[in-house]
């Protein structure tokens, strides 16, 4: 049986994508693992301007875990529009861009008013993504999609620190980063399960996905879609893998 769903009117082949920042804007991945499989890939932030980022090193794996502070580095939207929406309209079933910014979704007010403000620009589906360390994440829902959000994505990493036990310098260059990998699955599945509780917009589920039952995990909650990044950088093909467990899961059930 088939894995594809109507999400936002659009049609997906599966549920399954790659998360932004971990798989750049396709390209870099296509001889690594089959981009067509996929449901889907969120490309890396984009700003206006292009960014140099945080300095190095910009990851640290700690014990079941990684932090990151990559500092948005991107080559800015013009640059973007020229060398890369042409290859992923030509190479990529259903790319989804993804635009970064400063971290308004901790403040309502900041958050209404970025989202009410890019509502009008687009006739594209609005997909906002929050933090998972906001004081009440089922409000900061409703605000977002009473702004203007269509759909949500649900949950951005969490703030950590890493100290060389050594030295106590921090073992990113700027310093405090975000975590993410398997400990953020718990968090992320309770957000989607909270925010589709109190909003009636198609979430989307990221944090912690390994395998085919943790991305289950996240639909069970009432995520439509998932997304897989910190795994990919221990299995690039990981994705993959969840695809075909889900088809088994759906094979073995029908």
């Amino acid at each position: 049986m088939s894995l594809s769903c109507t999400v936002l009117g659009m049609e997906f082949q599966n549920p399954v994508l790659l998360a932004a920042g971990t798989c750049g804007f396709g390209r870099e991945l296509r001889e690594v693992l089959d981009l067509e499989a996929l449901g889907g890939i969120v490309t890396k932030s984009v700003t206006l301007e292009p960014r140099a980022g945080n300095p190095a090193p910009r990851v640290a794996e700690i014990p079941g875990a990684m932090l990151n502070s990559v500092g948005l580095a991107n080559p800015g939207v013009d640059a973007v529009a020229r060398d890369h929406l042409p290859w992923l309209r030509d190479h990529v079933r259903r790319p989804r861009p993804n635009v970064g910014g400063i971290p308004f979704s901790l403040d309502h007010g900041a958050l209404a008013q970025v989202v009410s403000a890019v509502r009008p620009r687009t006739a594209r589906p609005l997909v906002v993504k929050l933090a998972p360390n906001a004081p009440d994440l089922a409000a900061t829902a409703e605000v977002a999609v009473g702004a203007g959000a269509d759909a949500l994505t649900v949950v951005n990493t969490l703030p950590g620190l890493a100290l060389d036990p050594g030295s106590g310098v921090p073992r990113l260059g700027a310093g405090a980063g975000g975590l993410s990998g398997p400990p953020l699955k718990a968090v992320g599945v309770a957000a989607v399960r909270r925010i589709r509780d109190r909003v009636d917009v198609p979430v989307v589920g990221v944090g912690g996905i390994l395998t085919a039952e943790d991305a289950r995990e996240y639909l069970l909650a009432g995520a439509s879609l998932v997304q897989i990044g910190t795994g990919s950088f221990a299995a690039p093909r990981v994705g993959e893998r969840v695809i075909r467990g889900l088809e088994r899961e759906r094979r073995s059930h029908a």
